[in-house]
């Protein structure tokens, strides 16, 4: 049996997504150069690739029309019920999944003693 890795819980920190819940499946590096590349300005082959990769990779959501029915996970589903806000809180949602959000660093260990070995005198001919 080998190892997978766990699915990713997206998390959203603006207050307007409040009760938005994702999970995904794992990201490539592939992927994450292209999220990463995904600007304020988007170009149209651009946008259908995050689209696309959205839709392959989202497992997942609570998010609803305005309607109330639930929003399918396809690229034209994606196209048509996600605003430019929400797609872009969800690709942060993917970078600090993907990268982790590490807290501080706790403190730093004491240098400690000496190493017994470096005070034993050696003989050397």
């Amino acid at each position: 049996m080998g190892y997978q890795r766990p699915t990713l819980k997206l998390i959203f920190d603006d207050p307007e997504f409040e009760g938005l819940e994702a999970r995904s499946l794992r990201f490539s590096i592939d992927d994450v150069v292209l999220l990463s590349s995904f600007g304020d300005k988007p170009d149209a082959e651009t946008l259908e690739a995050v689209k696309e990769l959205l839709a392959s990779r989202l497992l997942s959501w609570n998010f609803e029309d305005h309607n109330g029915a639930p929003v399918e996970i396809t690229p034209k589903a994606i196209g048509a019920n996600v605003d430019p806000a929400l797609l872009y809180a969800i690709v942060r949602g993917i970078r600090q999944a993907v990268g982790g959000k590490s807290g501080p660093l706790e403190t730093p260990s004491p240098s400690g003693e000496p190493t017994l070995e470096a005070g034993i005198p050696m003989d050397v001919s």
